[in-house]
This record gives C-alpha cells, sequence and structure tokens, in this order.
C-alpha cells in the first residue's frame, strides 16, 4: 500500500504512513504541476539524496549502481510483478518522468527534508578559486558565454596580482552592447561559498612538458586531494546549498574527495552535515566527448560519432568512447578511445599545455548547459562513484541518459565503474 503526503508544496509518495506530513488524495499526484517524490530506502552512504526518474524501472530499485543507465532494469519475476503493478494504479508515471516532475527520495539520509522542494541551483551567482591556466580561460569563456545564465562572476586566488590581473582583463572583454556579459569582480576567502556555483579550479602541481609521466592527470592527484579537502570543509562550515563544480584533475576522484571530506566532523566521524552527493560534479568529460568527434570527423567510418556517439567514464585512464549507441562497432570504438586518451599528450609534444580545450568544453561550456538544464557531459553520483556521462540538471536533481547497451560494453564500463569505487 502507498500512501500520499504533502511537504513544501510538493507531493511524497510512501511505502509508509508518515504521521508528521499532511496527507493528500491518490489523486493528487496526477493533477499537481509541483515536483512529486517517490520515497526509496538506500544506503545513504551510496545513494543520492534525491535525482529525477528517467526510467520507470528506477523506482523500485533497491540500491543504486551504474545498472541505473540501463533503460530495462534486471528485476526478478517479484519487481517485474510489482512495477507493472505499480504503473497499472498510478498511469501518471510515465508523463510525469517525460515532464521531469517525479523525483527519487531517499529518506535513509538523515538530511533528505533539506532537497523537498529546493532546487539544485537557485541562482546565477558563480565563484571561480583558482586563476591558473585553466582557471583564467574558464573564467574567460564564462565571461563570453555567460550572459543568460551568469548573474556575476567572483573570482578567489591566493595571488591578489592574479586578481588584480583578471578583474581588468575579464572586465574589459565586451563589444558595443556594454551591459551583455557578467561583471567579475574579486572576492576575499571568507565569502568564497556565498554563491550557487562554485568552481574549483586550484592546482598545485602540474607535469612539466618534459616530464615523462605516463599519466598526466592521475600525477597531480595527492597534491590537489589535499586542498581540495580543506575547500569541502569550507563548503561544510558555510552550509553551501549550491554546486560545488570540480574542474581540477583527476576530476572524477576529486568529487569523491570533496564530497567525503565535507561529511566529516572534527571527531573523524562521518555525519552527513556536509554537501548532499548530488550537489558535486565533475566536468573533465566534455573535452573528451569533443576530442572524440574531433578525430571521428577526419575518418569517414566514425563520422556518425557526432549523431550517435557518447563518452563515459573518467576524465583518463577507464575512459570509453562508443562510437555508436545505433550500431556498436567495437573496432572503430577502440580507436576513438585511444586517440581521445592521447591527445592531451599530442598537444604537450607540440611544446604546449593543453588547457585551452578542456577550460573551455569541459568547464565553460558544460558548467553553463548544466546551470541551464541542458544535456552536457559530467559526473553523477551512481553507487558511490562519481562516473561521467552525459546528463542534465533538472530543477531539483539531476537525471542521466539511459541506454541499450551491449553487454561487452556494460562489461567495460562496470570495470570502470568499480576502479573509481577504489577511490578514497
Amino acid at each position: 500500500m502507498l500512501y500520499f503526503h504533502k511537504m513544501n508544496g510538493c507531493v511524497i509518495v510512501s511505502d509508509q504512513q508518515e504521521t508528521n506530513l499532511e496527507s493528500v488524495s491518490e489523486q493528487e499526484p496526477g493533477t499537481t504541476k509541483h515536483p512529486i517524490y517517490w520515497v526509496v530506502r538506500r544506503n545513504p552512504l551510496r545513494s543520492n539524496v534525491c535525482s529525477a526518474v528517467t526510467e520507470p524501472w528506477q523506482l523500485i530499485a533497491e540500491e543504486e549502481s551504474l545498472s541505473l543507465i540501463e533503460k530495462e532494469g534486471d528485476l526478478n519475476p517479484d519487481q517485474q510483478t510489482l512495477l507493472r503493478n505499480i504503473l497499472e494504479e498510478m498511469p501518471w508515471i510515465p508523463d510525469k518522468i517525460n515532464s521531469c516532475q517525479l523525483y527519487t527520495l531517499n529518506v535513509n539520509h538523515p538530511r533528505w527534508h533539506e532537497r523537498v522542494g529546493h532546487p539544485l541551483i537557485s541562482g546565477g551567482r558563480v565563484h571561480i578559486a583558482g586563476l591558473g591556466d585553466v582557471g583564467g580561460t574558464l573564467l574567460t569563456g564564462l565571461r563570453m558565454q555567460g550572459l543568460n545564465q551568469i548573474s556575476s562572476i567572483g573570482i578567489f586566488d591566493l595571488s591578489t596580482d592574479k586578481m588584480n590581473r583578471w578583474e581588468q582583463e575579464a572586465n574589459q572583454i565586451s563589444d558595443l552592447n556594454y551591459t551583455q556579459f557578467p561583471v567579475v569582480e574579486p572576492i576575499v576567502e571568507d565569502d568564497i561559498f556565498n554563491c550557487d556555483v562554485f568552481v574549483f579550479c586550484v592546482a598545485k602541481h602540474i607535469p612539466e612538458l618534459n616530464s615523462k609521466v605516463s599519466d598526466v592527470r592521475m600525477a597531480q592527484l595527492e597534491a590537489n586531494a589535499h586542498i581540495i579537502r580543506i575547500y569541502a570543509q569550507k563548503a561544510r562550515e558555510a552550509g553551501f546549498k549550491g554546486l560545488f563544480a570540480v574542474v581540477s584533475d583527476p576530476v572524477d576522484q576529486l568529487c569523491k574527495i570533496a564530497y567525503e571530506s565535507s561529511n566529516y566532523n572534527e571527531m573523524g566521524e562521518f555525519d552527513f552535515e556536509g554537501l548532499f552527493p548530488e550537489q558535486v560534479k565533475g566536468f573533465g568529460l566534455g573535452v573528451m566527448n569533443a576530442r572524440a568527434n574531433y578525430y571521428a570527423s577526419r575518418d569517414n567510418r566514425s563520422v556518425h560519432y557526432q549523431r550517435e556517439g557518447r563518452a563515459f567514464g573518467p576524465h583518463g585512464q577507464g575512459l570509453f568512447i562508443l562510437d555508436s549507441v545505433v550500431q556498436y562497432n567495437e573496432t572503430i570504438s577502440r580507436e576513438l578511445t585511444q586517440q581521445t586518451l592521447t591527445a592531451n599528450l599530442a598537444v604537450r609534444k607540440s611544446g604546449y599545455k593543453p588547457y585551452i580545450a578542456p577550460a573551455l568544453s569541459s568547464g565553460c561550456y558544460s558548467i553553463l548547459s548544466a546551470m541551464d538544464g541542458s544535456w552536457h557531459y559530467s559526473t553523477v553520483f551512481l553507487g558511490g562513484v562519481y562516473f561521467g556521462c552525459r546528463n542534465q540538471i533538472k530543477t531539483y536533481g539531476q537525471a542521466w541518459e539511459t541506454y541499450s547497451l551491449p553487454e561487452s560494453v556494460m562489461d567495460i564500463l562496470q570495470n570502470t565503474w568499480r576502479k573509481l569505487d577504489e577511490v578514497k
């Protein structure tokens, strides 16, 4: 039996009677224009508190895992019967999924009530920490392209000279429509999280061009992990409710470190008082998709990638480029994957550090798309892992694209997911 309640103007559908919530009729979900939350009870350490439902079977999934990117869940006979009965009794479900009104709500998280009726991104104030090559280029892109999504941009760096330089340079990017660009202003450290979107671009150590390091991104993990832990704790102290966007390498691993670090108290206890898992997103896969398209467009065998291709996984080792979601070709996919993985090394061989395309494709364009709810590439939290895929941020939670993938492709993605799960 299901019970129907209302909280903050939103409908909550639960398998238990909630005595502290207002009860409503079972017809309410079918007529409401407000979001509908479907109660689930999952491991709070490995589950989003709130996420948009993209396939009906997700409503009865007992846990979150990579399998949530599949159109058809691996349901046993009892679960199939349960889902069939639910859909027969509540025919409004498909329409509410299509209109992006239906969300799962994990009430095993002690602060679940804070997510009911509260947008993931509530405004257009963006703050950037770190004004190196990537941060400065990202800022340039957001100043030029961010009018419709961004109200203003705050910038922070330990170097006041960098902040002064970028305040002047960025605000002098203009055409004759002088008011058509978001204003850029330096901020003090105490105001870093007084924003709607925080962008972490700090990089402690980037290997030099003559370095023999084969994985440039992972070489930065230890140093950047230490820094992001500090910022994650600052987010906790500030009670930050916006989007914590990670651009620094290695993106996917730093997301998990940021989320977990923010939830430890002074006693070293994980108390769930920091960032919600869905508040953290890594922006590194956008450039991998762009690089894959670059190579695909130069080969007649793979020109279909722009329409049918997808990128999955981390911004580095474990990346998988799928040439087509319509008709998978293993040979082409593996070639594109290898070309994309080594694209940054090709630029480094020319004598330059490859930061422009990452800052704009993974950073600028993807962050703006996330802010306006468009499809883009970034990480989503799936079963305790920040996994890169095509997704979008709906008003109250994120939604990821679902597929009918060959078993061999899912095996590859599962292997990547398991390796990312090993990050501590």
